[in-house]
């Protein structure tokens, strides 16, 4: 592992460490915001059956939001070691989720089957060119 890699790998490290107690909204989605958005996904997921989920990034509170109700979810982040860190700081964990590391900014939805009744991500919107909703 070079220099850089190594010096990056401590940094996200430390991210995930400081997570909790350093790192505030609007960099990390605050608790009234995961409660109202807990209060819609429970009244979705009883209309839709056998939901599925799409997180852009590994923010902790969205995976917890979604892995307390075991629903099928990819997430999606591209650096491995913020994946990694990150985690560490999730409450609940969840056998129907499956991480992949690509860029979500390149990904094409349709074509590679990544069809999901809900998707969350934190500032998804300011990244620029995904177009898409929050619940759909």
């Amino acid at each position: 592992m070079n220099k850089k890699s190594s010096g990056q790998k401590t940094a996200w490290q430390q991210m995930a460490l400081v997570w909790k107690k350093h790192v505030k909204p609007p960099s990390r989605p605050c608790p009234s915001q995961i409660k109202i958005w807990e209060k819609v996904l429970k009244e979705k997921i009883e209309e839709v059956k056998n939901p599925k989920v799409l997180i852009l990034g590994v923010t902790p509170e969205l995976r917890d939001l979604v892995n307390k109700y075991s629903l099928s979810t990819i997430v999606c982040d591209i650096n491995p070691e913020m994946i990694k860190a990150m985690n560490k700081s999730i409450k609940y964990k969840n056998s129907k989720e499956k991480i992949i590391i690509r860029n979500w900014l390149e990904m094409d939805f349709i074509k590679e089957k990544c069809q999901r009744n809900f998707i969350f991500g934190l500032k998804m919107f300011l990244a620029g060119s995904l177009n898409i909703s929050l619940f759909f």
